[in-house]
Parts: structure tokens; sequence; C-alpha cells
């Protein structure tokens, strides 16, 4: 996958799924200096031309829980309707309301 840098200086938390045509998809999360504007993102592979699509940015879920075991990205899809879902975990600051 073709990223360059461009997200990011380090990904973590990837997640694999494979499509109905069995071509891979990849959730994961692009951690930048700005560990408050930490990304997560979505790439699926093109079997046919045998490259990885452009990523797309899901969300922005801030300085996430990086340590130990923890799994912060877990990408699925539905057999049944070919639907996929990414459950995540987001830790981006809430200011308190005046």
């Amino acid at each position: 996958m073709p990223l360059d840098g461009k997200l990011g200086s380090l990904y973590r938390h990837a997640s694999l799924a494979l499509s109905a045509k069995d071509e891979p998809l990849v959730a994961f999360v692009a951690f930048g200096d700005d560990p408050q504007a930490s990304a997560l993102y979505f790439a699926a592979y093109d079997l046919p031309t045998c490259t990885w699509k452009a990523p797309v940015k899901v969300d922005t879920v801030g300085d996430i829980d990086d340590s130990g075991s923890v799994r912060s990205v877990t990408l699925v899809r539905d057999a049944s309707n070919d639907h996929l879902a990414i459950a995540y975990q987001q830790n981006t600051l809430t200011p308190a309301p005046d």
C-alpha cells in the first residue's frame, strides 16, 4: 500500500478481512506527530490490477491506548449481505460545556 508517510509516521492496530471476491481489506490507525490527530483508515486491495486502492479516512481517533495487548480496531464483513463494519476505540478530547 503506497502510504509514503503521507498519513502519518507510524501505522498500528491493523485488522484484516476478505471481500466476497477474496480481496484483502484492512483497517488501521495512522499516528503522526500530534497524537490527538491520529486517524482510522480503510483500504482495499484490487486483485485485477494487483494494487492497493487509496486509503480512505474513516475518523479521527485521537491518542488511543497503544500499550499491551489492547485491540483498538476490528474490521469484519457480513457474508450474508457483504456489508463491512469497523469497531474502534476513539479518545478525542471533548471540550467541557461552558
